[in-house]
């Protein structure tokens, strides 16, 4: 355990981590109500937890392979046909380390932007919506 090497945590569909990933990060947020009342004094802010929301982000060289060293991966073209058919993914954020905490959710690619510039690798970036529950837990 301790502290996590950011170029261990990936994102996965399924089982299968996105290959050639560069950066990935996860967004929790809580929708809060204000509480206001006839009791409330003075300038003083009070309010409520109500709504779960997130959303992850990964970027990686643009890649249409299913295989990175003999080992299966999702890849850029998977991500954008999940975009286009609206696929609900089941997901996590890892290291893949036993013992150590990962994020299981389900959720949407809603987003994904891919660019190709001159004498440089293509990148893909998505952003997925989390719909539902995050259980948090542990690898096994």
């Amino acid at each position: 355990m301790g502290i996590v090497n950011g170029s261990n945590m990936r994102v996965y569909v399924g089982t299968t981590p996105i290959a050639y990933a560069t950066s990935c990060s996860m967004e929790l947020s809580t929708e809060v109500k204000d509480r206001i009342h006839k009791d409330t004094t003075g300038n003083s802010r009070e309010i409520t937890a109500s709504t779960l929301s997130g959303t992850v982000s990964v970027e990686a060289l643009y890649s249409e392979d299913t295989t990175v060293n003999a080992s299966s991966r999702y890849s850029s073209v998977n991500i954008i046909s999940a975009w286009k058919a609206r696929t609900k993914l089941f997901c996590k954020v890892s290291d893949a380390t036993s013992s150590n905490t990962q994020y299981v959710f389900y959720a949407y690619i809603t987003s994904v932007s891919a660019s190709f510039a001159a004498d440089e690798d293509g990148t893909v970036s998505a952003t997925l919506d989390i719909t539902g529950d995050v259980t948090i837990s542990t690898v096994t």
